[in-house]
């Protein structure tokens, strides 16, 4: 099996992971983001959020809270491709209540109540 190739956008200490986003999860993700990025430090791995309507302010939340998932020993690539391509979208949904739309997380709520029910 052949493996698929992921063209990660670095930048300085930094992988912008929107247009990944965008690519994995159509019609999910929040439209207010102008960025979306990995970063770490030698302590914990981080997601940096940028909005269009405050490009200016940049809010910072760190991943290590998801079951130790997020690993700063791991490369940024690693941490960046595990959280577009591993992470799922129940998990994303649930840990960063604003990284979809309000429709979509209500979606997925409701799809994952669903399953619970059969």
């Amino acid at each position: 099996m052949e493996e698929e190739y992921i063209e990660l956008k670095r930048e300085g200490d930094r992988i912008e992971v929107l247009e990944l986003m965008k690519s994995q999860y159509p019609f999910y993700v929040n439209p207010e983001f102008l960025s979306l990025k990995i970063y770490q430090t030698k302590d914990c791995v981080f997601l940096e959020k940028i909005y269009k309507s405050k490009p200016s302010e940049v809010i910072n939340e760190p991943l290590n809270s998801i079951s130790d998932f997020f690993d700063p020993n791991d490369s940024l690539e690693k941490n960046a491709i595990d959280f577009v391509f591993e992470l799922g979208e129940y998990t994303i949904m649930m840990t960063f209540e604003d990284v979809f739309t309000e429709e979509v997380a209500q979606e997925i709520i409701n799809n994952a109540h669903s399953e619970e029910e059969e």
